[in-house]
């Protein structure tokens, strides 16, 4: 065996390394090179990856079907890649495969998820199908927009998972629209009209977990109370579930139902 030289072994510096990522980002997407992260209570699943044959599926229904009931599936904040994030993707595949119609697009804006620039995008969606043929699925961020788009739109069911009803201190939440905020004359600006929720949406469900990172059971406590669920089946609290990043059983049972039910 003729051993090398240092001179002949390949030298392998960072631009052949940032190169090399490059190549495989354009190929796969940065993300793919990650095995999950967090963005903006957001996480990334490669766990599952969906088929173009089910991305596009509900894009040919609505043709065929126009009046049939459509899922909307309204994520959280920092998903730039919503079929990719949480279990959003998932969800997405399970309802088609079973021919239930299903929007996941990935929405405008993102990071910061502004009021005035998502509820016309889910109001875009919505329009395929018609006020009484929608559902709404709404996680975090996509709650809060699912909140106040029914306070405008009809809807036949609506399901708020990880919602809270103040910023929290936070400013880029409130920087989003979303949430009353104090009035110097005391009482709130920005009001919620949870009448005209109910009046727009007849149904509504509502998940929340008792360890949330996020946002504190009272918060989303105080939705509850004010959508008329205390005391009903239609508030689940699931402990150990943190802000939902991972499948749950129970929505996706629930969403089924909802979508198959007349």
């Amino acid at each position: 065996v003729v051993p090398f030289s240092p001179s002949q072994i390949p030298q392998i510096d960072m631009s052949h390394i940032i190169l090399i990522l490059f190549i495989l980002a354009s190929k796969y997407s940065v993300d793919a090179l990650i095995p999950y992260r967090f963005i903006n209570k957001s996480r990334i699943n490669y766990s599952f990856m969906s088929s173009e044959k089910n991305v596009h599926t509900s894009m040919v229904d609505h043709v065929n079907n126009p009046c049939k009931l459509t899922v909307i599936i309204c994520p959280g904040n920092g998903c730039t890649n919503v079929m990719r994030s949480n279990w959003y993707g998932r969800l997405h595949a399970e309802l088609t495969r079973k021919g239930i119609l299903c929007e996941c697009k990935n929405f405008p804006d993102s990071i910061r998820a502004r009021r005035n620039i998502w509820i016309p995008f889910i109001r875009s969606l919505a329009e395929k199908s018609g006020e009484n043929n929608v559902i709404l699925v709404g996680h975090s961020s996509g709650a809060q927009a699912i909140l106040r788009y029914t306070e405008h739109y009809r809807v036949k069911a609506a399901v708020l998972v990880s919602a809270t009803y103040s910023d929290l201190g936070d400013v880029s939440e409130r920087e989003s629209g979303y949430y009353p905020q104090p009035s110097f004359h005391g009482g709130e600006v920005n009001e919620y009209d949870f009448e005209a929720m109910k009046n727009n949406c007849p149904i509504w469900h509502q998940f929340h977990s008792d360890d949330d990172p996020f946002i504190p059971l009272h918060e989303a406590e105080r939705i509850r109370d004010n959508l008329g669920l205390k005391g009903s089946d239609n508030y689940k609290m699931l402990p150990g579930n943190s802000h939902f990043f991972e499948p749950c059983k129970e929505l996706f049972e629930l969403v089924e139902f909802l979508a198959t039910s007349s």
